[in-house]
């Protein structure tokens, strides 16, 4: 991750990121990845949360939604991770703990996901993603 790596204190990386998303959004990332200190093992349980997550917002919309045959299912295993991460933190600290971790993870949630949002909408962001996408669909053309 960023903030295990700290490639944002590489003046090189951090450069190059500013040119394409600008300083205003790599200055409220570091802020987010800052509040972001959770152990691995919830970040791990939160990560697991995330993948069943049914919140899409997608930059490229060229392709067929996928349908989720049985939404009861995916909210029951989001249920349970939900659970176990909820009762990893009582068990590691005490409740009232567990509950600022858990806001602190909601509030950086919210922060992460707008700062995603004015991010993708960007023009040099989303002239790189048409790029990638178009670079894919030729090479899968000749792998194919």
């Amino acid at each position: 991750t960023l903030r295990h790596t700290e490639l944002l204190n590489n003046l090189a990386f951090y450069k190059s990121a500013e040119i394409i998303y600008g300083s205003s959004i790599l200055t409220k990332s570091n802020c987010i990845i800052n509040q972001l200190n959770f152990d691995s093992t919830f970040f791990k349980l939160i990560l697991s949360l995330l993948i069943f997550s049914t919140f899409n917002y997608t930059y490229y919309t060229n392709v067929a939604p996928i349908n989720l045959i049985d939404m009861k299912t995916v909210l029951h295993i989001q249920n349970i991770y939900t659970e176990l991460a909820w009762r990893y933190l009582i068990c590691k600290y005490n409740h009232e703990q567990a509950v600022i971790s858990f806001s602190n993870l909601i509030r950086c949630l919210f922060s992460l996901n707008n700062t995603i949002i004015e991010a993708i909408e960007l023009e040099p962001c989303k002239y790189m993603i048409d790029m990638i996408i178009e670079h894919t669909k030729r090479k899968d053309k000749y792998i194919n």
